[in-house]
C-alpha cells in the first residue's frame, strides 16, 4: 500500500539526489545549495553527520562495503592538471580519504562486487579504471583510450567485461555504440555502432540500450544488443533528451530522460518488451528518479518535481498517488520490502 508518511528528515537546503549503501543502512543525499552530503541513518531517520565536497556533482556512488563514497566532481581544481577529480570520502567518518585526478570527471560506473569503478570526464574519448582494492597505492588507476564520449558502463555478471556506452555525436563526438572493455587486460576487444547510447541495462545476454541520435527527427531510440551474438534490434522510438535513467521491471522498461523538448510528450517513456512498441508519458518535466519497488508490481518515478507511481503489469499510472510536499528530486526504497 503506497501511504504518504508525516515524518521529515532535516538535512537542511536543497537536496537533491540521494544513494543508499549497500548494506542498507545509510541514504546519502546530495545538496546542491550547499556542496554537501547529508548521510541519514535509515533505522532512526535522522541525519548523522554531512561531508563537504568543493563542487558540484551529478554522480555519486557508495563502495560494496558501504564505507566509502565516490564523487565524480567536474570541476574539482586539480594542482598541475586539468580540473576534475574522484572524491574519496568516508561515509560514518565524514572526511575526505583522498581525491583521485580524472580530467572533467562527470560521471561513474561501479562493478558489480565494487572492486572496480570506472570514471568518465567531459569531452573526453577515454575512460579511467580505477581498482578501488588500491587507492592510493600503486596500479589505482588505468587510463583506457579508444571510445568515442563515452558516459556510462554496464558489467557483465561476473565483471569480466564493461559494455561502455559511447555517447558519440550527442556529446560532441562521432560514432555512437558501446564498445566491450576487457577488465581483466582493460583493453577494448570490440564495438558495436548504434544509433545512440547515455544509458542501458543487461538483462540475461539482452543489452538494452537508449539515447538521442542527433537530427533523428527530434526522437530517441531505444535498441537491443544480443551480447552474446552482437545481434543489434531494429530501434524502438522514445522520446528525446539526454537519457540516463532505466528500470526493467515485468515486461515493460522504463526510460527517464532530462532537456527533452517534446511538446505533446514527456521525457518518460514506457517500453513494452514483449511487443517492442513504446508509449511516451504526458509532459510533466525532466526524469530525475525512479525507483522499482521489490515484492510489488509498482515503480516510483519523479517527474518534473512530482512522484507518479506507475503499475508495472500494465504500464499505466496505479490508482493510487501520492503529493509529495515540495519539489521531489529523486526517489529510493530503503528496504526490501515483505
Amino acid at each position: 500500500m503506497d501511504v504518504l508518511s508525516t515524518n521529515f528528515v532535516n538535512i537542511g537546503a536543497g537536496p537533491g539526489l540521494m544513494a543508499l549503501t549497500p548494506d542498507r543502512t545509510s541514504t546519502i543525499v546530495f545538496s546542491s545549495t550547499s556542496h554537501t552530503f547529508s548521510v541519514v541513518d535509515n533505522s532512526t531517520e535522522q541525519s548523522v553527520g554531512t561531508i563537504a565536497v568543493p563542487d558540484f556533482t551529478e554522480s555519486f556512488v557508495p563502495s560494496a562495503d558501504s564505507i566509502r563514497l565516490f564523487v565524480a566532481i567536474p570541476n574539482e581544481s586539480v594542482f598541475g592538471q586539468p580540473n576534475g577529480a574522484v572524491e574519496v570520502l568516508n561515509i560514518a567518518g565524514g572526511f575526505k580519504i583522498t581525491s583521485i585526478p580524472v580530467a572533467g570527471a562527470h560521471f561513474l560506473s561501479l562493478s558489480n562486487a565494487g572492486n572496480r569503478l570506472l570514471a568518465f570526464g567531459d569531452n573526453s574519448d577515454t575512460v579511467t579504471v580505477i581498482d578501488t582494492t588500491k587507492i592510493n597505492a600503486p596500479g589505482e588507476t588505468t587510463v583506457v583510450a579508444g571510445f568515442d564520449r563515452p558516459v556510462a558502463a554496464v558489467f557483465n555478471s561476473d565483471d569480466s567485461l564493461a559494455y561502455v556506452l559511447n555517447c558519440g555525436p550527442e556529446c560532441g563526438g562521432t560514432t555512437a555504440g558501446i564498445s566491450v572493455l576487457d577488465l581483466k587486460s582493460n583493453t577494448i576487444t570490440r564495438t558495436i555502432p548504434l544509433m545512440a547510447a547515455t544509458v542501458g541495462i543487461l538483462n540475461g545476454s539482452t543489452l538494452f540500450v537508449a539515447g538521442t541520435p542527433p537530427g533523428h527527427n527530434g526522437q530517441g531510440t531505444l535498441q537491443t544488443v544480443d551480447v552474446g551474438s552482437f545481434l543489434i534490434g531494429a530501434p524502438i522510438t522514445i522520446s528525446n533528451g539526454f537519457h540516463n535513467r532505466m528500470a526493467l521491471t515485468n515486461n515493460f522498461l522504463f526510460v527517464g530522460a532530462r532537456t527533452c523538448n517534446n511538446v505533446a510528450t514527456g521525457c518518460l517513456s514506457i517500453v513494452d518488451t514483449t511487443a517492442n512498441t513504446a508509449t511516451t508519458d504526458t509532459p510533466n518535466g525532466d526524469v530525475t528518479g525512479m525507483e522499482p519497488i521489490s515484492n510489488r508490481n509498482v515503480i516510483y518515478v519523479v517527474e518534473g518535481g512530482e512522484l507518479r507511481i506507475f503499475d508495472t503489469t500494465t504500464g499505466q499510472l496505479s490508482p493510487t498517488q501520492l503529493d509529495i510536499v515540495g519539489k521531489a528530486i529523486d526517489v529510493k526504497q530503503i528496504d526490501k520490502g515483505p
